[in-house]
């Protein structure tokens, strides 16, 4: 999983804990948790090391050009294609075949 550093407390995102950022001169000091009961947690840093706070990155996302085709009862499995050049092809020849077939524009997250 892909982190990236904490640059204000609202991308923290922990269900049920509230969390509250500390700056000095434009750097994260301290943070301070707290969960639905009122404990709280302070983690924060002397004045000569450094402190992160580190937090999933959101995810990559790529678009696609999606074919899907069917004929009678057949579904194929969708294909995607960088290309719409290359997704029109496959169309055009699932369509000489008789397949019912379309290709749509889609963002989907690219897994690592």
């Amino acid at each position: 999983m892909k982190m990236v550093k904490v640059k204000s407390p609202s991308e923290i995102k922990l269900q049920g804990i509230k969390a509250d950022a500390e700056f000095v001169d434009g750097k994260l000091h301290s943070l301070t948790l707290t969960d639905e009961n009122g404990s709280t947690l302070k983690i924060g840093q002397d004045y000569y090391s450094q402190f992160l706070v580190l937090v999933p990155a959101p995810p990559e996302v790529k678009r696609v050009h999606r074919v899907t085709a069917e004929r009678e009862d057949v579904r194929m499995q969708p294909l995607d294609f960088e290309e719409p050049d290359e997704a029109q092809r496959k169309v055009d020849e699932l369509r000489t075949l008789g397949f019912e077939a379309n290709v749509d524009l889609l963002e989907v997250e690219v897994v690592e």
